[in-house]
């Protein structure tokens, strides 16, 4: 009876030393070998790019190039005289400035103005 006791015992001890609550806040993996390995917080923004809508009106019939700062064709569009011309950008979060040329001018637009 006293085998019985102590084996009992014993159980308890082990199903009791075997249970951990559950971790509700997971300290992030300082090396994450995958992105299941990753912890992110919920309020995260996963977007990479932006919108922007530029309004421009020509003063005489050309055409305007949109462009990175580096140079880079992101669009090229058909001013005419007078009427206003709305363009959609999608563009890199990272990208701060944006050059546009028209008629022989050429001019940067920063973060601000977009």
């Amino acid at each position: 009876m006293k085998n019985y006791i102590w084996l009992l015992a014993a159980g308890l001890i082990l199903i009791a030393a075997s249970c951990q609550k559950e971790n509700d806040n997971p300290q992030p993996n300082p090396n994450p070998q995958s992105l299941n390995d990753l912890v992110v917080n919920s309020s995260f923004d996963w977007k990479t790019t932006h919108q922007v809508s530029l309004r421009l009106t020509g003063y005489a019939n050309s055409t305007c190039t949109i462009s990175h700062i580096d140079g880079t064709l992101i669009q090229k569009v058909f001013l005419k005289k007078n009427e206003t011309f709305t363009v959609q950008l999608n563009l890199p979060d990272a990208e701060k400035k944006l050059r546009l040329e028209y008629m022989g001018q050429r001019i940067e637009l920063e973060s601000h103005w977009f």
